[in-house]
C-alpha cells in the first residue's frame, strides 16, 4: 500500500510539474536567418489579448484608468523580463544574438500575446518573425503555458512565464540556428 500511495505521489508531482512547463514550438518556417543575426528587434502586442474571456478594454471600462495604467507599466516589466532572461541564456550560450529594442535591426519578432486565464493560469503567445519593413511571416513560433499551482496571483504566474519563457525561447532559437 506504501509503495503505491509512494508511486501516485510521484506521478501526481510529475503530472502538474510537466503541466507546468511552457511549451514552445516552432509551427511555421525556419529560424536559419538568425544564423549570422547580431541584433533582433523583439516588441509585444497585446491588440488581441483575452483575460478571463474579456479585452483589455472591458477591463479598463470596468476598472477604470487606475486599472489600465497599472496594466500597461505590468505590461512593460513583464516585456523586460522575457528579453532580459532571453539574453541571459543566449550569453550563457555564447551566442552573439541579442534581444530588444533594436529598430535598425533586419528581422522582427513579434510576440503577440492571445490569451491569460486566472483560475487555471493559462497563458498562450506566438512569435511573428518577419524582415524590417514586411509584412511576410518568416517563421512562427508557438507558446503555451498551463500553471496549475493555486498559491500564484495571475501576476505572478506571467512573471514566472516570461521568466521561464525568454530562456526557453532563446533555447529554440539556439536549437534551430548556427551560432558563434
Amino acid at each position: 500500500m506504501r509503495k503505491i500511495l509512494f508511486l501516485a505521489f510521484i506521478l501526481t508531482v510529475c503530472f502538474f510539474s510537466a503541466k507546468a512547463q511552457i511549451a514552445q514550438k516552432l509551427t511555421q518556417g525556419s529560424l536559419v536567418f538568425l544564423n549570422e543575426v547580431k541584433n533582433l528587434n523583439i516588441v509585444f502586442d497585446y491588440t488581441d489579448l483575452i483575460i478571463n474571456g474579456n479585452t483589455e478594454e472591458y477591463f479598463t471600462v470596468k476598472s477604470g484608468e487606475k486599472w489600465k495604467n497599472n496594466w500597461d507599466n505590468d505590461k512593460i516589466r513583464f516585456n523586460k523580463l522575457f528579453i532580459m532572461n532571453a539574453n541571459m541564456e543566449l550569453i550563457k550560450k555564447n551566442a552573439a544574438l541579442r534581444l530588444g529594442d533594436f529598430p535598425d535591426a533586419e528581422y522582427i519578432a513579434t510576440v503577440k500575446v492571445l490569451k491569460m486565464i486566472d483560475g487555471i493560469h493559462t497563458y498562450s503567445a506566438e512569435v511573428i518573425f518577419t524582415q524590417t519593413g514586411s509584412t511576410d511571416v518568416l517563421a512562427v513560433v508557438s507558446i503555451d503555458n498551463r500553471e496549475d499551482s493555486l498559491e500564484w496571483t495571475l501576476t505572478k504566474t506571467i512573471n514566472k512565464i516570461m521568466t521561464n519563457g525568454g530562456k526557453q525561447f532563446a533555447q529554440l532559437i539556439m536549437k534551430k540556428i548556427k551560432h558563434k
